[in-house]
């Protein structure tokens, strides 16, 4: 397979974008991952032919990770699909702190508001990110509820993962699984326009711990509010 030069620097730099600090806050996280996203996207239509000089690799491991727990290969075409869903399909027309909306900073946790019985944390398997049972599937119903009964609010959905893996793997897989949630509910009857997303990889962890109960814990779907008065 020929990669471009071109499309490695850009990935290359997407990276370096979205870990240059250990403390960032979140509007910095989320800055981070729109820039990320442009150099990435760049580097996908390099990687189809686009332009730049190309060479051959050789090894198949240049296109996979560690065969650690929690680890997904992420092949191109799997990323060419990510950023078109991502870019064209289920991406809100505004942005936190654009439009009358504040940043991503001043959306706040739902116990704040006793909500946290509807906003519940969503859980996933190991390298998954589909919803999977109905425990799940209930909370998406609770939330598509509150939201179409509720038009001022807004909500932004964090991807989180367990400690295990890659750090950039883990942010593309925080990635789908807030993207997940979004589309479910959006199929719900939820406006588009009112849903962002946010991954934070393995970044914030629940508990350090390393056994199942644990483990599961950091593998979710997390949500912060904002209601317009």
């Amino acid at each position: 397979m020929k990669v471009k030069n071109n499309a490695l620097m850009l990935l290359v730099l997407a990276f370096a974008t979205l870990f240059c600090g250990c403390n960032r806050s979140s509007n910095e996280v989320w800055e981070d991952t729109k820039t990320a996203g442009r150099y990435v996207s760049r580097g996908i239509r390099c990687l189809a032919g686009d332009s730049g000089d190309s060479r051959q690799l050789q090894r198949g491991e240049d296109f996979r990770g560690p065969t650690t727990p929690d680890y997904i290969a992420l092949r191109d075409e799997d990323m060419v699909h990510q950023l078109n869903l991502e870019d064209h399909v289920m991406a809100s027309r505004f942005t936190p702190g654009e439009n009358g909306l504040p940043g991503i900073d001043n959306f706040r946790d739902p116990s704040d508001l006793h909500l946290s019985q509807i906003f519940q944390n969503i859980h996933f398997d190991t390298n998954d990110h589909h919803l999977r049972g109905d425990d799940n599937r209930t909370i998406v119903q609770n939330i598509a509820d509150y939201m179409r009964s509720h038009p001022g609010a807004y909500l932004f959905i964090e991807g989180h993962c367990d400690q295990r893996g890659p750090a950039a793997y883990n942010l593309a897989l925080g990635t789908k699984r807030a993207g997940s949630v979004r589309t479910l509910l959006v199929q719900e009857g939820v406006d588009l326009d009112h849903l962002f997303t946010i991954s934070y990889g393995k970044e914030r962890l629940i508990t350090t711990l390393m056994n199942p109960d644990s483990l599961l814990q950091n593998r979710r779907a997390q949500f912060k509010i904002y209601e317009k008065k």
